[in-house]
């Protein structure tokens, strides 16, 4: 009885000890330069606009991604966010096939909605729907002192 005790309580502590941090987003990586998040899957895609907090990070496109006819997604950076992509995104040649993205009530319209000293990369953005939207461009809205190379 003793050893179903210990080996109980020992169980708690180790899963006492896997926190949010060990939380897994996107398809992999950790954010950074050296281990940008993977993105793989329209969710992942989808998550980045909803993770404020992520927008400063490095990401990578793993594969080309569709978008069905019927779903809209929201913009990243849009103005309900009240921040900027300031983050490094690396489509590594690969394309995001047919978005449309709902930029609807917003002053910039665009997969990005507001760029500022972010770079996007190597990016392919294929028969893209922007609705809407002051000032629109099918890839950022408004850009401030960040780059767009080889899109």
């Amino acid at each position: 009885m003793k050893h179903h005790l210990s080996f109980a309580l020992l169980f708690c502590v180790v899963l006492s000890g896997i926190s949010a941090d060990a939380e897994v987003r996107y398809s992999g990586g950790a954010g950074t330069l050296q281990s940008p998040y993977l993105i793989s899957t329209r969710d992942d895609w989808i998550a980045i606009a909803g993770n404020i907090e992520d927008y400063s990070s490095y990401f990578e496109l793993t594969k080309n991604i569709e978008f069905p006819d019927g779903l809209t997604i929201e913009p990243i950076a849009g103005e309900g966010t009240g921040a900027v992509f300031q983050g490094v995104l690396d489509g590594r040649g690969f394309a995001l096939y047919c978005p449309t993205v709902d930029c609807r009530g917003e002053e910039f319209g665009g997969l990005f909605a507001r760029v500022d000293g972010g770079t996007i990369k190597n990016l392919t953005l294929w028969d893209a729907n922007i609705l809407n939207g002051e000032c629109s461009g099918s890839l950022v809205g408004q850009l401030k002192g960040g780059l767009i190379s080889k899109c």
